[in-house]
């Protein structure tokens, strides 16, 4: 939809880049009401009567109304792909047309239908179809460089230094990466690491504003936020 106001305009580039950069292509970049404006002027039928139009035609007392309405300002927290194809092959395919865009490794690109199947297991992947593959692009350009052994997302990187985690494989780091932000309840028993870790998204889930997920995954990155929501997207295209 377009931008309803100046207001709601700055907030959504500071705050959503992604939406506001969607909404720009797609509407244009100045809001509703300002183009409105613009688009009235007086027309002088005569010396006694003159009446004001839309340049668009229509109803102008009804026009002129809208003018003076409250916008209705639409939380970008709650936008979803609900006007995308949400269908899991859908995803799995921009998932593999994005990676292969970037230029990342065979083996990440493996890994597509786990990531697209993590939107059917919980909520915040639905909202958030393409953050798993955008974390492996910003930690290990997409798994061509990965430090860390067998864990190409740098899931749980401190642990892993300190010698307190050792994937087997990709597939166990990413498994623990999806089931600790999607909010898995067994996961471990109460108090365990294991557990810990899905707390540590329970903000994420709940507000589904994906600062919350930044500010937790890469505390000290004060720019992650800009590079997971900019980078998705890359996938995000091949849905249209």
């Amino acid at each position: 939809m377009p931008f309803q106001s100046e207001k709601q305009r700055r907030y959504l580039w500071v705050h959503h880049p992604k939406i506001a950069q969607r909404w720009s292509d797609k509407y244009g970049s100045k809001p509703v009401n300002v183009v409105a404006k613009k688009k009235v002027k007086v027309v002088a039928k005569n010396k006694k009567k003159v009446r004001v139009v839309a340049a668009g035609g229509g109803n102008p007392l009804g026009f002129l109304a809208s003018l003076f309405r409250k916008p209705k300002f639409v939380n970008p927290l709650i936008e979803s792909y609900s006007s995308q194809p949400t269908t899991t092959d859908d995803i799995k395919n921009a998932i593999i047309k994005g990676l292969e865009e970037y230029g990342a490794a065979s083996e990440l690109i493996g890994f597509a239908d786990k990531f697209a199947q993590a939107t059917e297991r919980y909520p915040i992947f639905k909202k958030y179809p393409f953050l798993l593959p955008q974390i492996a692009i910003a930690e290990t350009s997409g798994g061509k460089y990965v430090t860390r052994e067998n864990n190409p997302l740098n899931w749980g990187a401190r642990s892993q230094v300190a010698g307190f985690y050792s994937p087997q494989s990709w597939e166990q780091s990413i498994e623990d990466a999806i089931t600790a932000i999607g909010g898995e309840e067994n996961r471990g028993p109460k108090g365990s690491n294991r557990q810990r870790q899905t707390e540590y998204y329970k903000k994420f889930r709940e507000t589904g504003n994906l600062k919350d997920f930044t500010d937790v995954y890469e505390p000290a990155n004060g720019d992650y936020y800009n590079i997971i929501s900019k980078g998705m997207p890359l996938f995000e295209k091949y849905l249209k």
